[in-house]
């Protein structure tokens, strides 16, 4: 049946399945935008891949199906609608997509970051672009993006993912969070070298940022293991505004502003772009015009807005 199949086409089959309708070969010939020789071939090919005459030819140019021709143009009719109608939808898909995006954010940048660059979006494309913005942490960000639910992620980088091409837009600095009556108010800093006696919190060890904390950490092998793991800073903040005893480490984001009772402390070793932010697409899927778009306009809002949060830091 393998065999068989190889050596029938689609044009075959459409081209019997016109002649079948009309039962003329130069009518059939005619709808088909085909020369009659060329179609006469076409069903002899068919017949002798299918080793049975399909037609029984009166006169020179009418025909009348035999009885296997019958059969199979009964089941040629269901088929050829079905595929029809999906080559369609999927052809309305396509001139969509021209229009559309999807694009999926960590939540830490709904807050700053999302509604100057919405205001972009929105002045460079207009409403009748249809992008849509859904919020989630790293790992299913990146899943997403691989099964082409999202064109675009905004999220951390995933070195292990080769396929995804991460741009950085900007950096988060890690920082100490402890309670503002707790035992480490007064501090100035916080240094990694005292988690031998400090207990601490920090992400879990199965996310990227995780990952690369867990990175950071193995240098010093004298460490506590850690209290407390959650996903993201706010749950830590909110686990040391329960427990004054514990420290926390996690980045310096717009969420923490809603927690009254902490203070952030720089990390002595930490460098300020020590986790980077970064607009990412995958390279195995050829992108839109819009996502194209999106990207660059991105990246030309991130150089502004990081410009702006230097100069609100320097003249602090």
């Amino acid at each position: 049946m393998a065999d068989i199949m190889s050596s029938i086409t689609l044009i075959q089959l459409r081209n019997f399945h016109k002649l079948a309708e009309v039962q003329h070969f130069n009518e059939a010939a005619r709808q088909l935008y085909i020369t009659q020789p060329t179609l006469s071939a076409s069903i002899k090919a068919l017949e002798d891949a299918l080793g049975v005459p399909l037609l029984f030819r009166e006169g020179r140019r009418n025909v009348r199906l035999t009885k296997y021709g019958v059969e199979l143009d009964n089941q040629l009719a269901g088929i050829l609608a079905s595929l029809e109608s999906v080559v369609n939808a999927i052809h309305q898909e396509s001139t969509d997509v021209s229009k559309s995006l999807n694009i999926g954010l960590i939540p830490t940048l709904q807050f700053e970051f999302m509604p100057g660059l919405m205001k972009c979006v929105w002045e460079r494309f207009g409403y009748d672009s249809r992008i849509r913005f859904a919020a989630e942490f790293t790992n299913p960000l990146v899943e997403g993006l691989k099964n082409q639910d999202y064109e675009v992620i905004l999220s951390a980088r995933v070195p292990e993912e080769s396929a995804i091409h991460f741009i950085p837009i900007m950096t988060i600095p890690m920082v100490a969070i402890v309670h503002k009556d707790g035992p480490y108010r007064k501090r100035k800093s916080i240094s990694l070298e005292e988690l031998d006696r400090i207990p601490y919190g920090t992400y879990y060890f199965d996310t990227p940022l995780g990952r690369e904390t867990h990175k950071l950490l193995s240098d010093y092998p004298n460490r506590k293991d850690p209290v407390i793991l959650y996903d993201d800073e706010f749950m830590l903040a909110s686990a040391v505004s329960a427990d004054k005893s514990i420290i926390a480490l996690g980045l310096a984001t717009p969420e923490l502003d809603s927690v009254s009772d902490i203070l952030l402390l720089p990390i002595d070793e930490m460098p300020e772009d020590w986790h980077e932010i970064c607009v990412g697409f995958d390279t195995r899927v050829e992108q839109s015009e819009i996502a194209h778009n999106f990207i660059t306009l991105t990246c030309e809002y991130a150089r502004e807005f990081n410009k702006r949060k230097e100069a609100a830091a320097g003249s602090s």
